[in-house]
Order: structure tokens, then sequence, then C-alpha cells
């Protein structure tokens, strides 16, 4: 009986993700297709991160004179 138990429990593991991964990757709703509107974001943030890293460099250059 425990040999049922199992299968039912793998068929169950199968169909779930199936359901839950499988088939809303294929119609376009995953996670994985949500990266057009991320591109601005990441754009933003490392230019933010370029503008940091050049005021850190300024602050640590010695006074000219």
């Amino acid at each position: 009986m425990s040999s049922w138990a199992a299968a039912l429990v793998a068929a169950a593991a199968v169909t779930l993700t199936y359901f839950f991964c499988v088939r809303p990757m294929l119609a376009g709703r995953g996670q994985g297709r949500a990266l057009g509107k991320d591109d601005a974001k990441i754009a933003e943030l490392r230019e933010e991160l370029r503008a940091l890293r050049a005021h850190d460099l300024s602050r640590r250059q010695p006074p000219q004179g």
C-alpha cells in the first residue's frame, strides 16, 4: 500500500508543478516574462550607483594646492 501512496504523491507533485509553473510560463504569465518593466528600474539604479561612486571618488581626492 505504501507504494500506492508514493505514486499518488509523485503524481500530485507533477500535476501541481505543471499547473502552477509550466502552464503559466507557456502562456506568458511566468516570472521570466516580466523583464521589460524591470529594465527601466535597472537603468535607474545603475545611474544612481554611478553617481554615488563618482561622489565617493571626489571625496577621496586630496585638496588641490
